[in-house]
C-alpha cells in the first residue's frame, strides 16, 4: 500500500489540526505524528525510516497550519506588529533550537523524548486546569497597546531565560514534530495574554518552527529510495493531504477563538494537553 492510498485519513487528521491550529494556536503535530506513524507502517515503510519521516512530514505540516492561522489571526487583529524587532530576535532563537532537536533526533532514543514530551504535557495541562477553576484577577492581562509596545511579555523571563526557553522550544519541537504550543501558550498565558492574542503569538511562532524544522528534515534526512515523492525525511504527498484537511477549517476555529469563553478555551487546551500526554505515555507504561 502506498501513502497516496491513505489521503482520507491525512485529510481528515489535516482537518482536525487546522481547527486546532484557529482554536488553540497549536500546529497540530500532536496530532500528525501518531497518524503519520501510523500511516506509514500501513504503507509498508521501512520501520527505520518511520520516524523521522512522521516529524519532518508533520513539522512541514506544521509551518502551513500555523501560516494559516497566523493569517486569520492577523485579519482579527488577534496578532499585532509579527514582524517587530523583537520577534525576529526571539524567532532567531527558536530556529537555533530547532537545528539542534534536528541533530539530536539522529542520536537520541525516540523514546526518551517522546516519554520527556508526555510528562511535560501531563504536568502543565494539570497546572493549567487548576489555575482554570480559581477567580479571575482583576484586570492583571496586557493591553493591545502593550502588546503593540513589545510583543513577548518581559516579566516572567529575563532575557537570557527566555533564550534558554525559546531554545528549548526549538529543540523539544523538532523532537516532537510539534509546533512548540504546548510550551509556548503557558507561558503567554501565565504572563496575563488573554487566550486568542497567545494562540495568536503561538501561531506565529508556530510558523517559525515548522519551516526551520521542515527544511532541516529534508535538508539532513536520509532519503529512502523506496519510498516515493519524499525529499529527505518530508513525505510530499502525506503532507499535501494534510495541508489540503487544513485549510478547510482553520478559519472557523480562529474565528471561534475570538467568540468563546476564554476559561472554556483554556480548559480547552488543558484537554487537549492530558489527551496527547497520556496517549503518548500509555504505550510506553504497558510494555513497562
Amino acid at each position: 500500500m502506498d501513502t497516496l492510498s491513505l489521503f482520507p485519513i491525512y485529510l481528515a487528521t489535516g482537518a482536525i489540526s487546522g481547527l486546532l491550529a484557529g482554536l488553540l494556536g497549536i500546529g497540530g503535530g500532536l496530532i500528525m505524528v501518531p497518524a503519520l506513524l501510523a500511516g506509514f507502517a500501513i504503507a509498508g515503510v521501512p520501520s527505520a525510516s518511520i520516524p523521522a519521516l512522521a516529524l519532518g512530514t508533520s513539522l512541514t505540516a506544521v509551518c502551513f497550519n500555523s501560516l494559516l492561522a497566523s493569517r486569520e489571526h492577523l485579519r482579527l487583529g488577534n496578532l499585532v506588529q509579527p514582524f517587530s524587532g523583537r520577534m525576529r530576535v526571539l524567532a532567531a532563537w527558536l530556529v537555533v533550537g530547532v537545528l539542534a532537536g534536528t541533530l539530536l533526533s539522529t542520536r537520541l532514543p525516540q523514546r526518551g523524548a517522546l516519554l520527556a514530551i508526555a510528562v511535560f504535557q501531563i504536568i502543565v495541562g494539570c497546572q493549567m486546569l487548576r489555575a482554570s477553576f480559581r477567580p479571575a484577577p482583576a484586570a492583571s492581562g496586557l493591553s493591545k497597546a502593550q502588546l503593540q509596545a513589545d510583543l513577548v511579555p518581559q516579566q516572567q523571563l529575563q532575557p537570557q531565560q527566555a533564550r534558554a526557553f525559546l531554545l528549548l522550544t526549538g529543540m523539544v519541537s523538532a523532537l516532537g514534530g510539534i509546533g512548540g504550543a504546548t510550551l509556548l501558550v503557558p507561558y503567554f498565558k501565565r504572563a496575563g495574554i488573554e487566550y486568542s492574542q497567545a494562540a495568536a503569538l503561538s501561531s506565529g511562532f508556530g510558523c517559525v518552527i515548522g519551516a526551520a524544522g521542515c527544511l532541516s528534515y529534508a535538508l539532513l534526512g536520509q532519503a529512502d529510495a523506496s519510498i516515493p515523492m519524499t525529499l529527505g525525511s518530508v513525505n510530499l504527498p502525506a503532507f499535501a493531504s494534510l495541508a489540503l484537511g487544513a485549510s478547510l477549517l482553520v478559519r472557523w476555529g480562529a474565528r471561534l477563538s475570538k467568540q468563546l469563553p476564554q476559561v472554556l478555551l483554556t480548559r480547552g487546551f488543558c484537554d487537549f494537553l492530558l489527551t496527547s500526554g497520556g496517549k503518548l505515555l500509555l504505550p510506553m507504561v504497558l510494555v513497562l
